[in-house]
C-alpha cells in the first residue's frame, strides 16, 4: 500500500506545479485604423470661405503672407492637457505637443527617413466661412506637404469627427496641403514602436565627433546599405549604442518595420545629406 505524502509537503509540491507554469502575457487589444487620408490636386483649385487665420513661426517660409501667431509660454492647468517636449533638428525647435501620442507621433516623424520637416500645432484654419480648426502637425514627406491630425481610433471614428475630416480635407487640398488622421495603431504598432523607444533611449550616448561623423556617412554614401558588424570592422571603436544615437540625431538611418540588432543594415540619414559641411579637414583615422 502506497503511503500517503505528508499533507505539508503536497502542498508545496502543488504550489512548484502551479510556479512552474508561466503565466500567459495579456493579450493586446485589436485597434484596427482606418486610412484617413485625402491627397491634394496640383495645381490645387481655391474654394471661396477657406481660408488661414494665422500660423506657426517655423512656417515664416511656407506662409510668409500669413500673419504670425507667437508660442505663447505654456501654462499648467487641467484645461490644457498633459504638455510634453521634444527637441526636433527636423522642426529645428523643441516641440511642444499637448498629449503622449502626440509624443509618440513626433517621435516616429524624427526618426522616418521620408519626412523631412515637422512642425507642431501648425496653423489656424476657417472653413466653411465660420468653423475653426488647428490640426496638430504640418510635415513635409517625401516633398510633399501634409497636415495631420493625431487621435485616438475611437475619437477619430466619433460620428461627429467622421462628418468634418472631409470638410476639413476639402479646405487643406485646396490649398495644396494633403490631409491625413492618424491614430495609435499605426503610430504605436508593436515592432516600429519597440524600435522607436529603443533608439531614443540611446538619444544621450556621446556620438563620434564631427570630423568622424562626416568619415561614417561618406563610408556609408559610397559602400551603401552597411550592417553593424561591417561598421565595427571599419570602425572599431564604434559601439552599437552609438550607432543608435547616430540614428537618434539623423545621421544615420535605419528600417523601423523590422528588429534592429548587429545584422541589421544601417544608411546615411537625412540630416547628413542635408546638413554637414564638407569643408573641415579631418583625419580618416579617427575612429580607428
Amino acid at each position: 500500500m502506497k503511503l500517503r505524502q505528508n499533507p505539508e509537503e503536497e502542498l508545496k509540491n502543488w504550489f512548484r506545479q502551479l510556479l512552474s507554469v508561466p503565466v500567459p502575457a495579456p493579450a493586446a487589444p485589436l485597434c484596427v485604423e482606418k486610412i484617413r487620408y485625402w491627397r491634394a490636386d496640383h495645381p490645387p483649385t481655391a474654394l471661396p470661405g477657406e481660408h488661414i487665420v494665422s500660423r506657426h513661426p517655423a512656417l515664416r517660409d511656407v506662409l510668409p503672407e500669413i500673419t504670425e501667431l507667437p508660442v505663447s509660454r505654456s501654462k499648467p492647468g487641467w484645461g490644457r492637457g498633459r504638455q510634453c517636449r521634444l527637441p526636433s533638428w527636423k522642426g529645428g525647435h523643441v516641440l511642444r505637443l499637448f498629449s503622449t501620442l502626440e509624443l509618440d507621433h513626433a517621435m516616429n516623424c524624427e526618426l522616418d527617413p521620408a519626412i523631412e520637416r515637422i512642425v507642431e500645432q501648425p496653423l489656424k484654419l476657417r472653413y466653411e466661412n465660420k468653423r475653426g480648426y488647428t490640426p496638430d502637425a504640418y510635415v513635409l514627406a517625401s516633398g510633399r506637404p501634409e497636415i495631420r491630425e493625431i487621435k485616438l481610433e475611437h475619437d477619430a471614428a466619433a460620428s461627429e469627427n467622421e462628418s468634418r475630416w472631409p470638410l476639413i480635407a476639402k479646405a487643406f487640398n485646396s490649398m495644396g496641403f494633403d490631409f491625413r488622421v492618424l491614430t495609435q495603431a499605426s503610430i504605436r504598432s508593436p515592432q516600429k514602436f519597440t524600435n522607436v523607444k529603443r533608439i531614443f533611449a540611446h538619444r544621450l550616448t556621446p556620438v563620434p565627433c564631427r570630423s568622424s561623423r562626416i568619415y561614417i556617412c561618406e563610408f556609408l554614401e559610397s559602400s551603401g546599405a552597411c550592417s553593424f558588424e561591417h561598421l565595427k570592422q571599419k570602425f572599431p571603436s564604434l559601439s552599437f549604442e552609438q550607432v543608435l544615437a547616430l540614428v537618434r540625431h539623423g545621421f544615420l538611418s535605419v528600417d523601423l518595420t523590422g528588429p534592429i540588432d548587429e545584422h541589421t543594415s544601417f544608411l546615411r540619414g537625412r540630416r547628413a545629406r542635408d546638413g554637414l559641411i564638407r569643408e573641415e579637414r579631418f583625419d580618416g583615422n579617427a575612429l580607428l
